[in-house]
């Protein structure tokens, strides 16, 4: 039942990362610059001074960090019983954002080889910390049973 949780909450977010690469230039800068106008006055505020273009730039880029980091944590329930599990989770991560850079060069937004590898980046982090948890909570439990 949990595992089946699980892989519902996958389609749908990976619908939502497709969703948001199926999005427009122009609706897609709609969104950033949504999320621009409530960041720049926080930098505002600790005198971090970056122009809106940059703000734009980083924003986009922790958005590919987020979308894979979640779609990872997602996965990796998912694939728990697996040998090879977290691997298994990489290749798949890598599949979705490739297929991901691949809407967007259908829809003329720009597609980039370097944002698959942000997207890894995030892949590797919830990797990570699934690997620590494993480790730490998991096998502690086994261990004291």
């Amino acid at each position: 039942m949990k595992k089946k949780v699980f892989i519902i909450l996958s389609v749908f977010w990976i619908c939502f990362i497709f969703f948001n690469s199926s999005l427009s230039t122009e609706s897609s800068s709609n969104v950033s610059g949504r999320v621009v106008a409530w960041v720049q006055p926080i930098l505002n505020f600790f005198k971090i001074d970056m122009e809106t273009a940059q703000i734009s730039h980083y924003i986009r880029k922790a958005a590919h960090v987020f979308e894979f980091f979640v779609l990872t944590l997602l996965a990796v329930p998912i694939f728990f019983d697996f040998k090879y599990k977290y691997l298994i989770v990489l290749g798949y991560g890598v599949l979705i954002a490739s297929i991901d850079e691949t809407i967007q060069a259908f829809r003329e937004r720009g597609s980039s080889i370097k944002d698959v590898g942000i997207d890894t980046i995030g892949i590797c982090l919830a990797i990570l910390i699934c690997f620590l948890y494993e480790i730490v909570v998991i096998r502690n439990k086994k261990n004291k049973s």
